[in-house]
């Protein structure tokens, strides 16, 4: 048995030539299972919250059908303010809708989002599939109105609290309530 020291393999060489040091990758894993997890939700609002565009207008805005040939033409009148003509619903039943859609998201319940949605062939009951369990949706103080539009901001952030995404929800007033158009 010797006694001479123990040397490591590369110990005599110059810096350039020794073998690099082992690193822990556990950051840039964590790191990556972040922004995987951002991605694939942005991406799964985007395909969730942009199928409404293709919906036809609602009676009201369409073209105006031909009378019976019995019935004369009346003529058109302005409807003073508080007509009979519904309305868009004020901030709170915007915030109310909007709670409606984080809820649905936080419970992962498409048939909830499935109502919330201006379209609602675009929620399917496999819609949650790829939202992961670890992130929870809440509303924020941005809420922009404008006419029978608004737009409601978001945050997304993972179990330990960090956030992954702020975004904005847009809501369009249907004539009888707020829905989900489209996300970012």
């Amino acid at each position: 048995m010797t006694n001479a020291p123990q040397h490591s393999p590369g110990e005599d060489l110059p810096d350039w030539l020794r073998p690099p040091e082992r690193r822990s990758h556990r950051r840039t894993l964590i790191i990556a299972a972040a922004l995987t997890m951002l991605l694939l939700v942005s991406a799964l609002l985007v395909v969730l919250l942009n199928g409404g565009d293709d919906q036809p207008p609602p009676p009201a805005l369409s073209a105006p059908q031909s009378s019976p040939a019995s019935s004369p033409p009346v003529p058109k009148t302005e409807e003073p303010p508080g007509s009979s003509q519904p309305r868009p619903a004020g901030r709170d039943e915007i915030r109310d809708a909007a709670q409606d859609v984080i809820s649905g998201f936080n419970d992962r319940d498409s048939t909830a989002l499935r109502s919330s949605s201006c379209d609602r062939s675009s929620i399917t009951e496999d819609f949650f599939d790829e939202v992961p369990e670890s992130v929870r949706f809440s509303l924020d103080d941005r809420m922009t109105v404008a006419g029978s539009s608004a737009t409601v901001g978001y945050r997304i952030t993972s179990k330990s609290g960090s956030v992954t995404h702020d975004g904005s929800m847009y809501l369009n007033w249907n004539g009888a309530r707020w829905c989900l158009d489209y996300a970012t």
